[in-house]
């Protein structure tokens, strides 16, 4: 089946996309744990560490529907 040829165009567009896709989860991740550190170092001298590990955790609430609400 390989002497045939077919497998050479489809293994280099899939090694591309793998390799692609492999750089997409290195960059999130490391985008990620950026803006961690840059959050807990904001918070570090203001909230104790557990409120600040809270607000990570929920912090697309604070930007979906328009922003924060406060009461």
């Amino acid at each position: 089946m390989m002497r045939e040829g077919w497998w050479i165009p489809i293994t280099m567009p899939l090694l591309g996309w793998v390799y692609a896709l492999t750089m997409s989860l290195i960059w999130f991740s490391s985008h990620e744990r950026a803006e961690r550190a840059q959050l807990m170092q904001l918070f570090a001298s203001h909230v104790s560490p557990e409120i600040a590990t809270r607000l990570w955790e929920v912090r697309e609430q604070f930007f979906s529907n328009g922003g924060v609400k406060f009461a």
